[in-house]
């Protein structure tokens, strides 16, 4: 690693040492481990004589490895490494999840997870009717919708917030997710499971012709993935 402390910040002895600077980056984004470009380097090198989840799982598995030899190696000489070595342990292991997940994923449709029985609310219900379908039921998100539109979706989190700021009188309207995603019935899982992972919104309405048919949410996604895992 590179002593900081003892860098020259001037004159030549500067552009040399930002020269190394970048040259020993450079280098370690090329450890064959997630999440440096090394590691993606060597699942594309893998895949091409293996399935990507099993050469993701490989290249994941040795990046672990690595990491693990970081660490125990850090004790002993610099602490930073044991930083690092947590860091690509961690990179590898949500990078092997991610792609389990995607490739479990492949082939399934929104329609497939198509929540019917579902708690809704109106923008003028209050907070605290919120609060009771919480405590009085399964769900953690809810659609704020009438007959004819969909309004926002109402989390857990916005709720908590919305209670904090504004208590339990105010209206829902006044703290839901207005930016939430719709789905169609035949979009594709993986899709609807990355925008959700990338959106932070882990529901949303299910909607056809205009028409909303339920709804769609991260959870349901995942324990449809735990029945199928169990059923092999």
């Amino acid at each position: 690693l590179i002593d900081l402390e003892h860098m020259q910040l001037h004159g030549a002895g500067f552009w040399f040492n930002l020269l190394l600077a970048n040259i020993i980056l450079a280098l370690f984004n090329l450890i064959p481990a997630f999440p440096m470009d090394g590691g993606r380097v060597l699942r594309a090198l893998l895949a091409l004589k293996l399935e990507r989840t099993k050469a993701t799982k490989i290249a994941a598995g040795i990046g672990q490895f690595l990491a693990i030899a970081f660490v125990f190696l850090g004790f002993f000489s610099n602490i930073w490494l044991v930083f690092i070595g947590v860091f690509i342990y961690l990179g590898a292991g949500a990078e092997s999840a991610h792609e389990t997940t995607k490739h479990a994923l492949s082939g399934h449709k929104v329609k497939d997870v198509l929540m019917l029985q579902y708690s809704s609310l109106l923008p003028d219900d209050t907070l605290d009717k919120a609060v009771y379908l919480l405590l009085n039921g399964q769900d953690r998100e809810f659609i704020v919708a009438d007959t004819n539109k969909v309004y926002g979706v109402l989390t857990r989190n916005e709720l908590i917030r919305g209670l904090s700021e504004h208590g339990k009188t105010a209206a829902v309207s006044n703290v839901m997710r207005k930016d939430f995603i719709t789905y169609h019935p035949e979009t594709q899982l993986q899709e609807v499971y990355q925008k959700m992972m990338t959106s932070g919104c882990v529901v949303g309405p299910v909607i056809l012709n205009g028409k909303l048919l339920g709804i769609v949410d991260k959870e349901n996604i995942e324990e449809m993935l735990l029945v199928n895992q169990v059923l092999g």
